[in-house]
C-alpha cells in the first residue's frame, strides 16, 4: 500500500453498538486512498472485535490496542504514527458521508489552508440517513478565527471531526487531558498556529446522539468544573501567545472571553457555594485558587461585580460568616 492521503483517527470506547455504522462509512469512501486509525481504548464491550474484522480484511484499517486512558491519550497516539498528508478525526459513535474525504481533500488542496471545515448533521440512533450526492461549495477563507473562538465559543469551530487539517498543523499540538473539554483546548491551540482556514457548506459528518456518551452523561457539577478548568487553560495560551504576537483584534476577544470567565469562577466556585452555606472547606479552596491566580496576574479582578467584590474582600480577611450574608442578600 502506498503512503495514504488521509489519516482517520478514531479514538473508540465501548461503542459497539454504533462502530459497525461507523466503520462502514469509512469503508464506503469514495476516496479510496486513506488509512484509519482505531484506537481501542479499553473497551468492555466487543468493539475490539468489531474493529478487528475490519483490520483483517481491509490493509487501510490499523487497530491500536490499549488500556483505558483516555480519549486524549488514543488521539495524541494516532497523531504519532499518522502517515497522511492530511489528517482527519472520527468518534467511534459518529458517521462520514461517503464523499466525506473526496470533498475534503479537494477543499484544502483548493484553498492551500492550513484548516478546512465543512458542515455536520446531527442524527438520532436509528435513524436512516439517505446520502444525497454532493458537489463541493466553494471554499471561503475566514478572517479572524481566532477572535471568533473566543467571542462566541461557536460549536463548530471548537469541534475537531468536523474539520480537514494539514498534518503539520494537526501534529504540531497535542491534546490536553481534561475530557469532555479536550477538544475545545486542541481546536483553539492549533488556531493560533495556523495561517489560513477555510470552510465549505458541505455536511459530511453526521454526529449521532448516542444518550450514553460521556457527553450526554456527564454531571452538571463535572461539566462546570471542566468548563472553568479548560477556560484557565485557554487563559494560560492566550497569555503566552500575546506575548509574542501583535494581534489586537485577538487581545481585545481575550478580555472580553476572560471577563466572562472571571465571573462565571467566582460565581460559581464561590458564591453559589456561599448562598447553601454547607461547604465552607470547599469555598477556602476555590477561594485559595482564585487568590493564585489574582497573583499571577492570570485573571480580570475588575470585572466581578460590586457584590461579588466585596465577598472577595471579606474572604480575603477571613470573614466567612459575613461573606456567606452578603452572599445571600
Amino acid at each position: 500500500m502506498s503512503e495514504p492521503i488521509i489519516s482517520l483517527i478514531i479514538p473508540i470506547y465501548n461503542v459497539a453498538k454504533f462502530l459497525s455504522q461507523t466503520l462502514n462509512s469509512v469503508q464506503k469512501q469514495t476516496f479510496r486512498n486513506f488509512e484509519a486509525i482505531c484506537i481501542n481504548d479499553g473497551s468492555s464491550d466487543n468493539s475490539l472485535e468489531i474493529i478487528k474484522e475490519y483490520t483483517e480484511n481491509d490493509e487501510r484499517f490499523k487497530l491500536i490496542d490499549q488500556n483505558n486512558k483516555g480519549v486524549s491519550f488514543a488521539r495524541n497516539k494516532g497523531l504519532k504514527i499518522a502517515k497522511g498528508k492530511y489528517i482527519m478525526f472520527l468518534d467511534g459513535d459518529d458517521f462520514l458521508h461517503p464523499q466525506a474525504m473526496e470533498i475534503a481533500v479537494a477543499a484544502i488542496t483548493k484553498s492551500d489552508a492550513d484548516i478546512c471545515q465543512f458542515g455536520l448533521e446531527e442524527v438520532f440512533p436509528e435513524e436512516k440517513v439517505e446520502f444525497v450526492s454532493q458537489i463541493m461549495t466553494e471554499p471561503v477563507i475566514m478572517k479572524n478565527v481566532r477572535s471568533q473562538y473566543l467571542d462566541n465559543r461557536n460549536m463548530e469551530k471548537v469541534l475537531i471531526w468536523n474539520k480537514i487539517y494539514k498534518a503539520e498543523t494537526a501534529k504540531a499540538v497535542d491534546f490536553y487531558s481534561l475530557h469532555p473539554r479536550e477538544d475545545d483546548i486542541y481546536s483553539f491551540e492549533v488556531l493560533l498556529n495556523v495561517n489560513s482556514f477555510a470552510q465549505i457548506d458541505n455536511q459530511l459528518v453526521y454526529y449521532v446522539q448516542n444518550p450514553h456518551s460521556i457527553m450526554h452523561t456527564i454531571d452538571d457539577k463535572v461539566s462546570l468544573n471542566t468548563m472553568l478548568d479548560a477556560d484557565e487553560v485557554i487563559n494560560k495560551i492566550s497569555v503566552q501567545y500575546l506575548k509574542t504576537h501583535n494581534d489586537p483584534i485577538f487581545e481585545e476577544s481575550y478580555k472580553h472571553f476572560m471577563y466572562d470567565h472571571e465571573r462565571k469562577f467566582f460565581k460559581y466556585t464561590i458564591v453559589k457555594l456561599l448562598e447553601k452555606g454547607d461547604n465552607y472547606s470547599l469555598v477556602i479552596k476555590n477561594f485559595d485558587r482564585y487568590l493564585k491566580r489574582v497573583d499571577e496576574g492570570m485573571c480580570y479582578f475588575s470585572a466581578l461585580k460590586l457584590k461579588h467584590k466585596l465577598i472577595f474582600r471579606l474572604l480575603r480577611g477571613k470573614h466567612y460568616f459575613l461573606a456567606r450574608m452578603v452572599a445571600n442578600t
